[in-house]
């Protein structure tokens, strides 16, 4: 390091060995030499005591006998040093050492080195959830779903998941995925999903806590449309030909499906064998209708909202007829309002036939007697009802007309004579 030249108005003898001897107050001032002075005064200045480390102090023969301890008056350092800066010769380092470049007789003295203390108070922020109304979603089964968890605070906030059994949510499972944000991800949710989900972001200052509850959708199974376990209906068909039995079910999460045969013969769906097949839409295949075959064949469909159960009686026949009325194709009725009507509709053959009446709009309905009750003068119209079996349909028709009441079509103000057996006062029905 090139040494810094003294101050221009330092009166400075010549430094030689016998000018230091001479002086009446040892000085530290050497030739040209750099002197670290390690000098640590925390509060007030005490008697000098100088350590000075010379770079270059073997210029001087037996240099160590000519420094010496000593005491000289208290001198007012016109610098003011700081660290890692330099001012003309006086330099303090990073660690606090003060280095004097090019040593000189007016250096001496003693140094104070003021030590400060800083202390730094650090405010936190309580952790903030936003967001924390409306936390109830509902989510259908078997789908995903994303729970949002945004926190302000200072230090930033830990988020935290449990789950409805309080158990800590993470990451390392195919269930849950918690993105950097705070989001957690539920995948395909089942029924045990559903709960209370808390999210806790927490930090040295404090925490909060936000709950969102999560409802999972499902549905209870429908056979051909009919939710329940008391539902029947009755099916034919003739020995040796083939059969299918329609079991279309519908429900979240889809329905599993089997069928019972008599004598507790279980078959899933799909099932595959060399007479009956059970299709993946639930419909019984019967290739080879027998007469062993008849009896009761319950359609079973479960899921995660409940059961249902449909069950079927099966008639085997030997020979086929073709439905045939037990009363008129056709028929008129009279409809009066508010009196309950009964329309009966029966069929026979072989075998026996499935009677459907259809209504005015269309809906079917298995029954076979239709009873309307408390009627309006909308229900008047034509009603149709349906017998089928594997040999044929036959239909028959039942109409309502409204009725009126009766009315004089002529009105007589004077005297009439009439004559026996002339009706002179017409009316309409």
């Amino acid at each position: 390091m090139k040494p810094w030249a003294p101050s221009e108005n330092a009166d400075v003898a010549p430094v030689t060995k016998e000018n230091i001897l001479a002086t009446t107050t040892t000085a530290t001032a050497l030739k040209s030499p750099t002197v670290h002075a390690h000098m640590f005064y925390p509060n007030t200045p005490t008697s000098a005591s100088m350590l000075g480390e010379l770079d270059n102090a073997n210029h001087i023969p037996d240099s160590d006998k000519y420094i010496s301890k000593i005491e000289p008056p208290i001198t007012q350092f016109p610098y003011h040093v700081t660290q890692n800066t330099r001012v003309q010769r006086f330099e303090v380092s990073s660690n606090g050492t003060l280095i004097i470049h090019n040593v000189l007789p007016l250096d001496r003295g003693q140094y104070l080195c003021n030590e400060m203390k800083v202390h730094v108070k650090v405010v936190a922020d309580v952790p903030v959830i936003a967001n924390k109304t409306n936390n109830v979603i509902r989510v259908l089964y078997g789908e995903s779903v994303s729970l949002q968890c945004s926190a302000k605070g200072e230090p930033t906030p830990l988020i935290l998941w449990f789950s409805p059994t309080n158990r800590a949510i993470t990451s390392g499972s195919d269930k849950y995925f918690i993105h950097d944000n705070g989001t957690v991800v539920i995948e395909k949710v089942q029924r045990f999903d559903g709960g209370n989900y808390i999210c806790l972001a927490r930090n040295s200052a404090g925490q909060d806590r936000k709950v969102t509850r999560v409802e999972i959708i499902v549905s209870p199974p429908a056979i051909n449309g009919l939710i329940g376990t008391t539902n029947s209906m009755r099916v034919s068909s003739v020995r040796d030909q083939r059969k299918l039995i329609d079991c279309e079910t519908t429900g979240t999460p889809v329905p599993h499906v089997m069928w019972v045969l008599p004598e507790n013969v279980v078959l899933p769906a799909p099932y595959y064998g060399s007479r009956m097949t059970v299709h993946r839409n639930g419909t019984l295949d019967i290739r080879s209708v027998r007469m062993a075959d008849t009896g009761q064949l319950a359609c079973i469909a479960r899921n995660e909202g409940g059961e249902t159960k449909l069950v079927f009686r099966l008639d085997v026949t030997d020979i086929l007829e073709k439905p045939k009325l037990k009363s008129p194709k056709m028929e008129s009725l009279l409809l009066t309002v508010g009196r309950t009507i009964n329309l009966n509709c029966s069929f026979e053959g072989s075998p026996t036939p499935q009677l459907t009446w259809i209504l005015l709009n269309g809906s079917p309905l298995l029954n076979g007697t239709l009873v309307i009750s408390n009627p309006a003068l909308s229900e008047a119209g034509t009603y149709r009802c349906l017998g089928r079996n594997a040999a044929g349909m036959v239909e028959r028709t039942v109409t309502l007309m409204p009725g009126h009441k009766p009315e004089i079509n002529n009105r007589y103000n004077s005297p009439v004579s009439i004559m026996n057996g002339q009706k002179q006062c017409p009316s309409v029905l």
